[in-house]
This record gives structure tokens, C-alpha cells and sequence, in this order.
């Protein structure tokens, strides 16, 4: 085991904190997908959310933690002074619970500083709860994600006018889905015959599909699933790839 200043042979580290953004507890759970019973892993705390998760994960790796901070090499920082967990509250006005994930709200923001803006909303993502969509403005413009999500007038609306709109997509053509697999598969993904239109119905002015899949396939067809996210769409389509990378507009542009 080595010192912290030591092996970072690049001299930096972390000063301060990193500020760590993420969902609060689902506050219940929904029934077994076709019924019936399931079993539930830790029953006293069955949902947890983004702060109690992370307490769970330093009490799991406790020793390898505290035989670091025993060891010769001084200056190692206890690891739970290097996170600053904040849940992300949902709007009190909003009737979201996990029984009704995703219900019709207006954007809120969650964050900001000196550099950058971001905003979130609730979408529908099946039997889980909550997920997120996220939009980051800046100065250079604007970048929308939207997370694992149904069609979802909630991302619609956050996404308006974004520069860039990186959305999740399906493709199940000659999948062989039955009506019941392939609502299922539609309660929490958007097809990618149908990416097209909600870019468009949002103004984003360029649509990168990212976190995708063709259920009748082990690759996607790059060339065919371009034409079929450009279908109802009049801006620039992509298809991301491994190591992409995308430039924002020229700064100027402002925050929303």
C-alpha cells in the first residue's frame, strides 16, 4: 500500500468534496411483474436512496478502508469526507410517488455555479422510480440527456430548443416479441423509428442516440438505425459510438 501523494505521481488530488447528485428512495415497491410473490433483499430498507446507498457501500468495503487508514502511508483521507451526497428532492407541488413515476410536472433545477446549469424532470422508465432526465446549460450552449424513458412529454419540454438532445433508444424489428414482451419492453424505452419525432417535438438541434439496443441483433445496423432516427426529424442525427465526441456552439450562447 502506498501514500496517496506517492503513487499520484501528477501531484493532484482532491482539495475539497465532490458534490454527488442522485435520486432519493423509490419510497415503496411495486408488485412482481404477472404476479405473485417475490423475495425482497434487505427488508428493513427495501428502497434505498443515493445517500443510504452510499452509506451501505463504505460499510460494505469498511476493512479495506480502515486498513488504509491504519497503514504506514500517511495521508490517506477517510473516503466518506471525499463525497458530498445530496438527494435530488422532487418539487412538493408534483404527485409523483412509485405508484405513478412519472406524471406531468415542469422542469426544476438542481443545481448551479459559475459554469453550468442543471435541471431535471421526472420520465416513465417502467416500475422504476424515480428516474431522471437531466439538462446542462452553459455558456457554449446546452446538452440534454434523457436517461431510460418512454416517449415522455416531461423530457419534451425540458429539452426544448437544446443544442444537443442524447437520447436512449430500442429497436425490436424481426425481435420476435409477443404483444405482452414487447409493451413491456415500451413501458420504459422509446424505438428507434420514433426518436426522430420527440427531437423534433422538442427543437433539439442535434440528436445523438446513445444507450441502445436491437433486440434481434448483437450489432445495430449504423447506417439503417441513422435513417430511422432522422424519420419525422429536420435536424442532424447520430448514432454515438465508443470515444465520440461532440462539440457545443460557440460561447454566447447563454442559460436558460
Amino acid at each position: 500500500m502506498l501514500n496517496s501523494n506517492i503513487a499520484n505521481t501528477r501531484g493532484d488530488r482532491l482539495e475539497r468534496p465532490v458534490p454527488v447528485y442522485g435520486p432519493g428512495s423509490a419510497g415503496g415497491l411495486p408488485p412482481k411483474y404477472g404476479g405473485g410473490e417475490s423475495p425482497t433483499v434487505n427488508p428493513d430498507n427495501p428502497v434505498p436512496g443515493t445517500a443510504e446507498m452510499t452509506k451501505a457501500l463504505h460499510a460494505a468495503y469498511a476493512y479495506s478502508h480502515n486498513i488504509f487508514l491504519r497503514d504506514y502511508a500517511s495521508g490517506v483521507p477517510d473516503i466518506r469526507t471525499l463525497n458530498d451526497v445530496h438527494e435530488i428532492a422532487i418539487p412538493a407541488s408534483s404527485s409523483a410517488t412509485y405508484k405513478n413515476s412519472a406524471p406531468r410536472m415542469r422542469p426544476f433545477e438542481i443545481y448551479r455555479d459559475d459554469k453550468v446549469a442543471v435541471t431535471a424532470t421526472l420520465v416513465p422508465h417502467g416500475i422504476v422510480f424515480p428516474a431522471y432526465a437531466y439538462r446542462f446549460d452553459t455558456e457554449y450552449g446546452s446538452v440534454t440527456f434523457s436517461g431510460d424513458t418512454s416517449r415522455s412529454n416531461n423530457l419534451v419540454e425540458m429539452a426544448h430548443g437544446t443544442d444537443i438532445l442524447v437520447h436512449e433508444a430500442i429497436g425490436v424489428e424481426g425481435a420476435g416479441l409477443d404483444e405482452a414482451a414487447l409493451n413491456h419492453m415500451l413501458q420504459g424505452h422509446v424505438l428507434i423509428d420514433d426518436v426522430g419525432a420527440v427531437a423534433e417535438e422538442a427543437g433539439a438541434k442535434h440528436l445523438i442516440i446513445s444507450h441502445y439496443k436491437d433486440l434481434a441483433s448483437p450489432r445495430v445496423d449504423v447506417a439503417k438505425w441513422r435513417q430511422l432516427a432522422q424519420r419525422g426529424y429536420g435536424g442532424r442525427a447520430t448514432i454515438g459510438q465508443d470515444l465520440d465526441r461532440f462539440a457545443l456552439p460557440l460561447p454566447g450562447r447563454g442559460r436558460h
